[in-house]
């Protein structure tokens, strides 16, 4: 009989220390962090101005302790998986829109991972009655412009568990004692690179003529700057005359005797008339500046206008 009592003794003590752990656990608070995604918009990548936008960390807390502070750290590598700087990734392809993360409005330090440049700033959920609270962070970013070889189309970068995660202790300011707890959320980033362009112009000189009794050639130029993979077409209207026929402009009156004929031509051989429509020229954007020769020729005239300074204005038309 005194074997059979101290078993039911051990019995009792071990179901009494079974409850006290479920008790206790009953009390840890359960957390959880929501990220908006970072979104961009519209990006126009042959700008000089940067791109800003903002999201936030919300920290949700429950069956905590009333009047308890729990501090929250989200650690974000300063570099993708694959060692490059915070990139998004065109859908489909390889361009890259480069852009990086801050912890200040000014976008001056780095969101980091505390092991490298950068730094981790925290935030604080505070517990209330029933052990429920809510916290927040803003989080900055940045796409810095000009990137010239990043093409039209949509962007995207998804931070896991290998890019950012979330520490949080109760005991801890800088979320670093035994007892921190990781969370392990996801965060998008995007954007939409749009096609923009830019376009300049260079005169075209015929200079002093003397005689019309042989041709005349002079050269411009219209240059043009888009976002890659931009379609684009140059057209060139009729002049102050409204000539249909992109080889009879005319500088000055609409006669041999009032004015002074010429074309306009898209290669140096003055084959190919340049107007509008189908006798516009054609390109596609690589990011960078291209230039566009425009071949002026006029052409043998029996007839020579008075003496003077002869004039026409052509209208460009960039279309994308």
């Amino acid at each position: 009989m005194p074997i059979i009592r101290s078993f039911f003794i051990l019995l009792g003590m071990l179901i009494a220390l079974l409850s006290f752990d479920a008790r206790g656990m009953a009390m840890a608070e359960i957390c959880t962090v929501a990220i908006d995604p970072v979104a961009f918009g519209l990006v126009d990548v042959t700008n000089s101005s940067p791109v800003d936008t903002t999201t936030r960390f919300t920290a949700t807390c429950s069956d905590g302790v009333a009047g308890q502070t729990l501090t929250f750290c989200p650690l974000i590598n300063l570099s993708n998986s694959s060692g490059y700087n915070r990139a998004m990734i065109k859908a489909g392809g390889q361009d890259r829109v480069v852009y990086q993360l801050y912890t200040d409005p000014s976008r001056v330090t780095l969101w980091g991972n505390g092991t490298a440049t950068g730094s981790v700033p925290s935030f604080t959920v505070q517990l209330g009655p029933g052990g429920q609270g809510t916290g927040s962070r803003t989080l900055y970013a940045r796409v810095t412009t000009p990137q010239l070889l990043a093409s039209v189309g949509t962007y995207l970068e998804n931070l896991g568990s290998g890019d950012f995660l979330v520490r949080y202790s109760a005991t801890s300011s800088t979320c670093n004692t035994p007892d921190v707890k990781t969370l392990t959320p996801s965060m998008t980033v995007n954007a939409i690179v749009i096609p923009q362009c830019t376009m300049t112009t260079q005169s075209l000189e015929f200079g002093n003529v003397s005689s019309l009794s042989n041709p005349v050639t002079a050269q411009g130029a219209v240059s043009v700057r888009c976002t890659a993979g931009t379609n684009y077409t140059i057209s060139l209207d009729g002049g102050q005359t409204n000539a249909n026929n992109p080889e009879s402009r005319w500088m000055g009156g609409s006669t041999p005797l009032t004015g002074i004929r010429y074309g306009l031509y898209r290669d140096a051989a003055y084959l190919l008339p340049w107007g509008s429509a189908a006798q516009a020229a054609v390109g596609m954007a690589t990011g960078v500046t291209q230039s566009f020769p425009v071949y002026g020729k006029i052409a043998v005239e029996h007839n020579m206008p008075p003496a003077g300074h002869y004039t026409d204005q052509v209208i460009v038309t960039l279309n994308y």
